[in-house]
């Protein structure tokens, strides 16, 4: 049960982070960074479609959080409101940005460590952690062009 706890959490907070990323397109001013973010919203989406499938054939009378968290709406508002006060610029998306992949970074590998999970289940983990990494690494190579 604690391995559905962790899927599920994942399931929110990458629903959390593509609406987070799509919310930031409309700030953004980098065509480069806006591209990015928009691929980057793009997976985050297929990584909660692909993890409630397993989650729903593992767990099926368990419920599945899609529809993201408080903390995450909030943090959106937050983006929001800094943007109508200008504090908010395309350094510190690509900041906030490369701390959600990071954070999903550790996640995937904090539940790869834990046991009990299917094969499907871990090779989603590592496609998803790989693919991760890429964007780590887009992200900061981004980073030092900005």
């Amino acid at each position: 049960m604690e391995n559905y706890r962790k899927v599920n959490k994942l399931i929110a907070k990458h629903t959390d982070v593509h609406k987070e990323y799509i919310d930031s397109l409309s700030y953004v001013k980098d065509t480069s960074l806006y591209a990015l973010l928009r691929k980057l919203a793009d997976k985050r989406r297929v990584f909660s479609l692909e993890l409630t499938a397993i989650s729903s054939m593992i767990y099926p009378d368990q419920p599945i959080d899609v529809e993201g968290t408080f903390a995450g709406a909030m943090s959106r508002g937050w983006l929001d409101l800094k943007a109508s006060i200008n504090l908010e610029d395309d350094k510190s998306i690509l900041k906030h940005s490369l701390e959600a992949e990071e954070y999903a970074q550790t996640a995937y590998t904090a539940l790869l460590e834990q046991e009990n999970h299917t094969q499907k289940s871990i090779d989603v983990f590592n496609k998803h952690l790989n693919t991760i990494a890429t964007s780590i690494k887009e992200l900061h190579t981004l980073e030092e062009l900005l």
